[in-house]
Parts: C-alpha cells; sequence; structure tokens
C-alpha cells in the first residue's frame, strides 16, 4: 500500500471518516484514491493533493512526506468555542502553540482591519 494513501487513510480514521467520504468531501473521485492504495498511480496531482490535505485538515507536505503534524489550525472568533479540554489533552505542545498563536493573529488582524 502506497505510503501517502496510509497517511490519508489514518488522517481520515482519526476524523472518524472513511477515505471515500474524503474524496466526496474533496470533490475527487473515490478511484483516484484507489488508484493510490493499489499502486497504479503513486501521487495525486498537485490539485487534487490540495483538496484531499484541506478535506482532512493536514497540509499537503503532512501527505507528501509524513514529517510534521500536519495539522491545520482553524479559528472562527464568530462562533463560540466548544469546551476544548478534551482537544487540548489530545494535542501536542506545537499543536497548542499554533493554536494559540494563530487565535491571536486573528485578534490582531480584527483589531487592525477596526482602526481602518
Amino acid at each position: 500500500m502506497n505510503e501517502m494513501y496510509k497517511r490519508i487513510e489514518a488522517a481520515a480514521a482519526e476524523l472518524g471518516l472513511s477515505v471515500g467520504s474524503i474524496a466526496d468531501k474533496a470533490g475527487i473521485s473515490r478511484g483516484r484514491l484507489a488508484e493510490l492504495k493499489t499502486g497504479q498511480t503513486q501521487s495525486l496531482s498537485a490539485a487534487n493533493l490540495k483538496r484531499v490535505a484541506e478535506a482532512l485538515g493536514v497540509s499537503v507536505g503532512y501527505l507528501l512526506y509524513g514529517k510534521e503534524p500536519g495539522r491545520i489550525i482553524r479559528i472562527d472568533l464568530d462562533r463560540p468555542l466548544p469546551d476544548l479540554s478534551e482537544f487540548y489533552g489530545k494535542m501536542t505542545d506545537a499543536e497548542v502553540m499554533r493554536f494559540l498563536t494563530a487565535a491571536a493573529d486573528e485578534l490582531n488582524r480584527r483589531r487592525e482591519a477596526e482602526k481602518k
């Protein structure tokens, strides 16, 4: 089985999703990921790779090389945050720092926009 496919499968499982549902969410054919699984192809096009990474919430670099934590931190400050205690318990120190940095960056961006 292709290493990239293994990373896709593991990230999907972490989200409680199937690889097929990730293909659907990414807007690519399930067959394309099946070809990756069976070795008929060794990679995805850049566009499809980006779509799959976004659907999984990981970086393209993680899918290609598996060397970074890969989680993308998205913050929507217009919605109330859920209880994050369980979520934080599963995060590495680096992921917590990225989360807090992303939140601070978003707040700063909003403050700057309000000044204009």
